[in-house]
Order: structure tokens, then C-alpha cells, then sequence
């Protein structure tokens, strides 16, 4: 492995990148002006509801959407703002069933069959089925969507918690992301 890993084009040595900085030229990543970068880019251009009151009050979407910042850009930011969205809309559907959370406390594996009850709930369960038996959905391309979105947050809740040196916070992303890489996902 190249010593100078700013060379190192490995998946490692890119978060590494990020997580230092030294992609964007920035100190470090998840500051409080990088949330600025994001209010102004990204939050402020999207439609006052219920969601986007949801997403500014949830720290680790507000970290998932500076992130997304980080690697797309602002020209994607459409792209960003229904990746946050979507994490808001899980978030509500969960305050609704389960009463007021984060989604930092939903990424939990003792919370992993209620996370999948409320994502399957967004998906609308649809009254067909395959010919295999198989219960369809009315919007099952969300369910990948917020799967990919839920997995890069365990990401950033286990490498949160490697700079806060919490053992359980890490062992809580971990556990959830091994189930989610299990068959146990919707």
C-alpha cells in the first residue's frame, strides 16, 4: 500500500480521504460548516413540510446529507434532498407506531424488525402476488432506496463512534448493518 495514501484509490483509503478532509481540502468532515454548506446548498431549496422539519431536527440525516454533499456535489442536490427525505418519511412513519426517536436510536439491532415494519409500511403492501407467492409492493424501489440510505448511516454512526472512542455506540451500527446485509431485510 502506497505510504502517501492520497494516491491510494482503494474504497479504505478514500473514506479515509473523506473522513480527513484531504478530498475537498476541508479540516475534517461533519462540522458544524459543512451543515451550513448543506442548509445552504441543499435544505433551504426544499419544500417546508413535515420532512424537512424532521431532517433538520435529526443530526445523523443532517450528517448522511453532508456527506452526500461532500461526494455529489450542489449540482445533484435534488438527489440529496430525497435521500434525506426519505429518511425523514421513515423517521415520521416510526413516530407515528413507536413514538418520537433519531434515527441514530433507530440504528440499533434490538429496533432492526421495527425499522423494516415501518420501511415495509411505506412501501404499501399491494393486494397481488408473484406466481411465485411472493407479497408484492406498491413502491418497492423505496425500499432499496432507504436500505442503501440506512446502510451508509450505520457507516456514519460506526465511524462516529470510532472518533468518540463509544464501543457500544459501534457495536449497535455493526450489529444493525450485519442484519441488514443478512436476509432479514424486507
Amino acid at each position: 500500500m502506497d505510504p502517501d495514501w492520497t494516491n491510494d484509490t482503494t474504497l479504505t483509503a478514500k473514506c479515509r480521504m473523506l473522513l480527513s478532509g484531504a478530498l475537498h481540502g476541508k479540516d475534517t468532515l461533519f462540522l458544524s460548516d459543512n451543515f451550513e454548506d448543506l442548509t445552504r446548498e441543499v435544505i433551504s431549496k426544499i419544500r417546508d413540510d413535515e420532512e424537512k422539519r424532521m431532517l433538520e431536527a435529526d443530526e445523523l440525516i443532517l450528517m448522511f446529507g453532508a456527506s452526500l454533499l461532500e461526494r455529489l456535489g450542489a449540482l445533484r442536490r435534488h438527489v440529496i434532498s430525497q435521500r434525506m427525505r426519505q429518511l425523514a418519511r421513515l423517521l415520521i412513519t416510526f413516530k407515528i407506531t413507536n413514538g418520537q426517536t433519531s434515527l441514530m436510536e433507530l440504528i440499533d439491532a434490538s429496533r432492526f424488525y421495527d425499522v423494516v415494519v415501518c420501511v415495509r409500511g411505506v412501501c404499501g403492501d399491494a393486494q397481488e402476488q408473484t406466481v411465485a407467492g411472493v407479497k408484492m409492493f406498491t413502491s418497492p424501489s423505496y425500499g432499496l432506496h432507504i436500505g442503501h440510505s440506512i446502510v451508509k448511516c450505520c457507516m456514519i454512526k460506526r465511524g462516529r463512534a470510532i472518533r468518540l472512542k463509544n464501543h457500544e455506540m459501534k457495536q449497535e451500527a455493526v450489529s444493525f448493518q450485519e442484519l441488514m446485509e443478512g436476509q432479514d431485510w424486507i
